[in-house]
This record gives structure tokens, C-alpha cells and sequence, in this order.
């Protein structure tokens, strides 16, 4: 076997196992739901028509399970989410970037106002992209940018883009608590995250969901940070974009 066919048959199986995993991701996301909304269901059933005969720390427990079981479906929404982006048949088309950076802003307009933030953009191209899609990407790295700063700290975000020719290059820059080495690969990975549940809220698929969708579209996601400092999460768009779509899993 030449050099050539041995890389060729390692993609190949990459391939493979990535396809494989997507199913696996699927059929747990999907399959998980339904005892979760029963477990979630009772609880809200016993806590609604027996609360006033349950001790406080029997309400405490129950309030407790409601909350995971919530966590537990955002979770497996992710998931499924997360494995269907390349199975989608949403059609590519021009989209204006500038409104989605708008949309996105409205949507977390309270917590911007709670937490004093302040978010900027410069003037957005209109790209060629599934909308729903790149309106996931945008979500999600304006929400990161607003949500890992320090306490009482107000954080500052400014998004902008670049004619790099053949492609858009977005940069997201915030000035938060930024990232440690160490968990740089790890943060684009589904449900893992840099920064401990008790510290900061979160369910780690955010960054995982846009570097898919980025690369889907056959842009790459990239990251510059510093501790303390903040980072600049940057992604780019080709412009003549031609993407395949997957079959969902059954």
C-alpha cells in the first residue's frame, strides 16, 4: 500500500467512526427524551398535589430532580441538535450576517442589561450560508463572549468581519477570563467545558455546535485567548459555499 492509499484508507475510517458516533449521539438524544419528560412529569404531578403534606426537605429533593431532569433535556437537545447539523435540508441562501448579530443581541438584550455589557459590530456582509444555522454560530459565541467574565466585571464585545477574498473572516472578541491552554481542544468538544458548573452556568455545547456548523460550510473556528484578558473566537464563511447533506440516522 503506497502513502498515498494508507492516508486515504485512515480517512476513510475516521469517516466511518464519525458517522458512527453521530448515530450514537442521535439514538441516545433521542431515545433518552422520553423517560426524561415522564421522570420530570410525576415530579411536577406529586410536587402540584402533595406539596403541603411533604416535609421541606422532600420538597427540597423533588425540586432538586426537576431541575436535573430540565438540565438533563437541554442536554439531549444539544445532542440532537449537535447530530443532526450535516443530516439538515435547509436550503444554503443569502443571509444577512448583520441581522443575525441583531437577532442574537435582541434575544439576550436582559442579560446584557443585567450584567452591563456593552456589544458592538461593525457593518456585516450578506453571505451565503443555512440561516438557521449561521444564526446558531453567532448565538452561541455572543453568549460565551457575555457569559465568562469576572464577577461585577462589565464585559465589552465587538464583532467584525474581513474580505479575505475567497472567504469572510468573522472575529467575536470579548474581554473575559479567557481560556487556559490546557482546555483549548477540549472546549470544542460536546458537553465539555474549561470552567466549573458551580463557577458559571452552561451546558458545553455551544462552541461544539458552531465549530460543526462552521466546518459544515467548510470554514474553520478558531480561537485566540489569554487568561484574564479575554479571547477572540474567529470563523470563517467561504463565499461559494457547496456542502453535502447526510443521511439522518434511523
Amino acid at each position: 500500500m503506497t502513502p498515498e492509499e494508507k492516508i486515504a484508507q485512515l480517512e476513510a475510517e475516521l469517516e466511518s467512526v464519525k458517522k458512527e458516533y453521530d448515530e450514537y449521539a442521535y439514538i441516545v438524544s433521542h431515545d433518552f427524551s422520553a423517560p426524561l419528560r415522564h421522570a420530570h412529569g410525576f415530579t411536577q404531578l406529586v410536587l402540584d398535589r402533595d406539596a403541603e403534606n411533604l416535609s421541606e426537605s422532600s420538597v427540597k429533593y423533588l425540586k432538586s430532580v426537576l431541575e436535573s431532569c430540565e438540565k438533563g433535556r437541554d442536554m439531549l437537545e444539544g445532542l440532537l441538535y449537535f447530530s443532526r447539523v450535516h443530516t439538515s435540508k435547509e436550503a444554503i441562501e443569502d443571509v444577512p450576517s448583520e441581522d443575525m448579530v441583531k437577532l442574537n443581541a435582541a434575544l439576550f438584550d436582559q442579560l446584557i442589561l443585567k450584567i452591563g455589557a456593552k456589544v458592538t459590530f461593525d457593518h456585516l456582509p450578506v453571505v451565503r450560508a443555512v440561516r438557521s444555522q449561521l444564526q446558531m454560530v453567532f448565538h452561541a459565541l455572543l453568549l460565551n463572549a457575555l457569559m465568562y467574565h469576572e464577577e461585577g466585571a462589565s464585559p465589552v464585545v465587538h464583532i467584525a468581519c474581513e474580505d479575505k477574498g475567497s472567504e469572510w473572516l468573522f472575529s467575536v472578541e470579548d474581554n473575559g477570563i479567557g481560556i487556559d491552554e490546557k482546555s483549548l481542544e477540549k472546549i470544542f468538544q460536546p458537553l465539555r467545558r474549561a470552567v466549573r458548573e458551580d463557577e458559571y452556568e452552561g451546558l458545553g455545547m455551544g462552541l461544539a455546535l458552531a465549530k460543526r456548523i462552521v466546518k459544515r460550510h467548510g470554514g474553520e473556528l478558531t480561537l485566540k485567548t489569554e487568561l484574564g484578558k479575554g479571547s477572540v473566537f474567529s470563523f470563517t464563511l467561504p463565499k461559494d459555499v457547496n456542502m453535502e447533506i447526510e443521511e439522518k440516522p434511523l
